[in-house]
């Protein structure tokens, strides 16, 4: 069986789902049903930053700039995981310089394995254009936005030509 349980995952009857295609396999899905109140909780109960704006720059910031995606695997547990130790329990290729995601359900699937280089860098980008718009954002002399506004000043609409790559 090529799936692994990490054991620091809360685990519930709320968070325990039946996997779609293979009987008898449950998997946790704590990250997803909690929703914005779970995450204020477990960056609390963490001694995390205390609002989601904070959580927020902090994710972008980190992504765009500290990350080390050419030996690092992007993955919802709690360590860092090392492309060579995809490689060698997964089969993901370790000579992939690019974004490699860890599917939080199928734990051997690369779910970034589409992404090209050029769409990576691009992505990169926009990671460090939202970080540099909130703190520019949080550095204002303007009245506190509320996190919809905070959104849509993130995400700006992309014309019908910009769309296309």
């Amino acid at each position: 069986n090529p799936y692994r349980e990490i054991a620091a995952k809360p685990k519930s009857p709320q968070t325990l789902v039946a996997h779609p295609t293979l009987e008898n396999y449950v998997v946790n899905s704590y990250f997803y049903r909690q929703g914005l109140e779970g995450l204020q909780k477990y960056c609390a109960d963490n001694n995390g930053p205390s609002t989601i704006g904070v959580l927020l720059a902090s994710f972008f910031h980190y992504f765009a700039y500290t990350f080390d995606y050419k030996k690092h695997v992007v993955s919802l547990g709690n360590k860092l995981v090392e492309k060579e130790v995809k490689a060698e329990e997964d089969g993901w290729s370790v000579y992939k310089s690019g974004l490699a995601i860890e599917d939080p359900f199928e734990l051997f699937y690369d779910v970034a394995h589409v992404v090209k280089a050029n769409n990576f860098l691009h992505i990169k980008k926009e990671f460090a254009l939202a970080y540099s718009k909130i703190a520019n954002e949080a550095q204002s002399k303007r009245d506190i936005i509320t996190g919809k506004e905070l959104i849509d000043m993130i995400c700006e609409p992309v014309s019908q030509d910009e769309g296309r790559d």
